[in-house]
């Protein structure tokens, strides 16, 4: 078995490799397999192949680059996304992680979806658990309660019996509270497919954080395809004529018709609560509109949590925190904003489309 570098001509293999292993394919523009060299000529690999003597991909796991900022000069981050390997070759599963472990030219890495097992295989190659943002904590917001019975029946496998009692009742739920209530759009708020060539004067970055570049081509880079197919929109807050803030969010069609959505990013003028709470206030209206199932959001940075909490979401909990980093530049260790930076979902593989 030989270990090489991804190739935007393997998406194919690729693809059917994803296929074996039940997962999401890619399509030809996806930013994944884009190879993106940055304003200072560095070049990263995209990823790493693990092909038999047959020339076949048994495994992979993408590499995917953001830029962070900090007082004007630019980090680079390295996220693990996309790691499938068939199962008679998961012995090698190691060695492919190790190509991602030894890369050079990065200052720290990321896993942002890692599951029990994979925690623990990371927390033992010197992974840290984020701490100034909650990724383990789940709030959501039932939109559509019978969408969100149809999407807990799939979901979970529920008996039919117990389904359809389920359904039933939140049909008829639904039908009472539109009776009861009319969700009405803030006009203040703009729902977009695109990022607003306005957006770098809209909200300039602030370079005395620690946080990832979200000026309107790194957002682009990664958004530009799920705005493009429907699969993200963002929410714009206007007040007084003067952007004051936006939120990302993303739609994954679960079956059918049953629809859910993941706020990825929430950023607002001076953390102003009462923004956050009309940005949130619309999402949810929006959800309610479109009967889609539900609405969640976590990586919850922790001063916008109480904002979220006033809106009385319910709440889950993964098994084991999604979300961990590794420094590999000593000199983030000594950067104290480095140790307040609040990541969101928008800085993991899943705004990658």
């Amino acid at each position: 078995m030989n270990i090489i570098e991804v190739d935007p001509s393997d998406r194919e293999q690729i693809n059917q490799l994803l296929e074996r292993n039940t997962l999401s394919q890619l399509d030809s523009s996806s930013s994944k397999l884009n190879t993106i060299i940055f304003s200072d000529g560095r070049k990263f690999p995209l990823g790493w192949k693990l092909i038999d003597s047959k020339k076949i991909i048994r495994g992979m796991v993408l590499n995917l680059i953001s830029e962070y900022t900090h007082k004007n000069k630019i980090y680079y981050a390295s996220i693990i996304s996309t790691w499938a390997v068939d199962k008679d070759y998961r012995k090698d599963t190691g060695k492919l992680l190790e190509k991602f472990l030894m890369q050079k030219n990065v200052d720290f890495l990321i896993n942002g979806s890692a599951i029990k097992p994979v925690a623990r295989r990371l927390i033992n190659a010197k992974f840290l658990e984020v701490k100034n943002s909650d990724f383990k904590k789940v709030y959501f917001w039932v939109t559509n309660y019978k969408s969100f019975f149809i999407f807990l029946k799939f979901k979970y496998k529920l008996p039919l019996l117990l389904s359809y009692i389920l359904i039933k009742s939140g049909s008829l739920f639904d039908k009472f509270i539109k009776l009861l209530f009319n969700y009405k759009s803030n006009s203040n708020i703009k729902i977009l497919n695109h990022i607003p060539d306005t957006f770098d004067k809209d909200f300039k970055i602030i370079s005395n954080k620690f946080s990832i570049l979200k000026d309107k081509k790194n957002i682009e880079r990664r958004v530009k395809n799920g705005l493009r197919n429907n699969e993200c929109i963002i929410f714009y807050l206007i007040v007084n004529d003067t952007p004051v803030g936006y939120a990302i969010v993303d739609i994954f069609n679960f079956k059918e018709n049953i629809n859910k959505m993941t706020i990825f990013d929430i950023h607002v003028i001076d953390n102003n609560h009462l923004f956050i709470k009309d940005l949130l206030n619309e999402i949810i209206c929006y959800g309610k509109n479109q009967d889609y199932a539900f609405i969640e959001i976590y990586g919850t940075q922790n001063d916008i949590k109480k904002s979220i909490i006033k809106t009385r979401p319910f709440r889950r909990s993964f098994e084991t925190n999604p979300f961990y980093f590794r420094v590999m530049n000593d000199e983030l260790n000594n950067i104290d904003k480095f140790k307040l930076w609040m990541p969101t979902i928008f800085d993991t593989d899943r705004s990658f489309y």
